[in-house]
């Protein structure tokens, strides 16, 4: 059992590798002008 959990992990592994990989094609084919990076969340300001 532990061995085909390993498995289907590097499997799953492999899928969302190749699905983030479309994901980022498919921007840079639809939106060439974003940046590559989306922006970071922004801090929160705190006063002292």
């Amino acid at each position: 059992a532990v061995l085909a959990y390993n498995v289907f992990g590097r499997v799953v592994g492999r899928i969302e590798a190749e699905l983030e990989g479309f994901a980022h094609d498919l921007l840079a084919t639809f939106a060439p002008d974003a940046p590559a990076v989306p922006p970071a969340r922004p801090m929160p300001v705190t006063t002292a």
